[in-house]
């Protein structure tokens, strides 16, 4: 009994226009064309789903979104997102904690507790 081979696929080549150079393509991401050109398989950059963009429910949505609050000294900021009160945090002894890093540059115990104030309660104890 012989044995049968599918033959290789043949990856089809994306035709690049030199008028669409600088391009970006909203379905694969790649240069030189659009989405109306694209010969990959249209894919929503939203979701990943099968649909145009412009058909996505997950576009529809609310999105979560940062709240700028003000900056202590050039190159940092303070944001807050909003988010569902889903349960208590609890750290040695403390209620409802939480913890925060400074990834780059200083600020003070001083300026931080007055931002702090400014966006949460200011009876809060922030020690």
């Amino acid at each position: 009994m012989e044995k049968t081979v599918a033959p290789p696929q043949i990856r089809a080549v994306q035709p690049l226009d030199p008028r669409y150079k600088e391009m970006i393509c909203f379905n694969c991401s790649w240069l030189g064309h659009y989405v109306g050109n694209c010969i990959e398989t249209k894919k929503c950059f939203i979701c990943a789903g099968g649909h145009n963009v412009n058909n996505c429910a997950a576009s529809a949505k609310p999105q979560p979104t940062a709240t700028y609050f003000g900056s202590a000294a050039a190159g940092l900021g303070f944001y807050h997102i909003d988010i569902p009160v889903a349960t208590e945090s609890r750290w040695l002894n403390y209620k409802n904690c939480a913890m925060l890093k400074v990834v780059k540059g200083e600020v003070s115990t001083s300026e931080l507790l007055t931002q702090l104030d400014g966006i949460f309660c200011k009876n809060k104890e922030w020690s």
